[in-house]
């Protein structure tokens, strides 16, 4: 019966162990800063259930180009986005889910995404870009 038991030495940190403590700690303050912990000023921390989308619009003679959506309550001038040769960028961050979405293009026109998959009738006669989110 006593051949099934052993004795168990109390335990004596290795050497490294101090090392090992401190690169954990490093990246638990790393992993902080990337979650948000230590963001920006002014910038919302990215949460667990977010996700990053990119929209790019092409056009050479626009003034200005706006997102909206669903996702945004349908503001034609929350979102505006950024221009970098003929191709207007943002990046938004969003929960998952299925969201309609179109450009307004100089605060007037409205447009559905050229390079959008999906697409949705409006119900004014016209149809909606589609993103889904996983």
């Amino acid at each position: 019966m006593l051949a099934g038991l052993r004795f168990f030495a109390p335990y004596v940190p290795r050497e490294d162990t101090a090392r090992r403590c401190v690169w954990l700690l490093l990246l638990a303050a790393a992993s902080g800063l990337l979650l948000g912990c230590g963001s920006l000023p002014g910038t919302k921390p990215l949460q667990f259930d977010e996700v990053v989308i990119r929209f790019s619009y092409v056009s050479d003679e626009a003034a200005s180009v706006c997102i909206a959506g669903d996702f945004n309550g349908w503001s034609k001038d929350s979102d505006c986005m950024l221009k970098s040769g003929k191709t207007w960028n943002i990046a938004l961050r969003m929960p998952p889910g299925r969201y309609q979405y179109a450009f307004i293009v100089d605060g007037r026109t409205w447009t559905k995404d050229p390079s959008a998959l999906l697409n949705a009738d409006n119900g004014f006669g016209n149809e909606n870009s589609v993103v889904i989110v996983y």
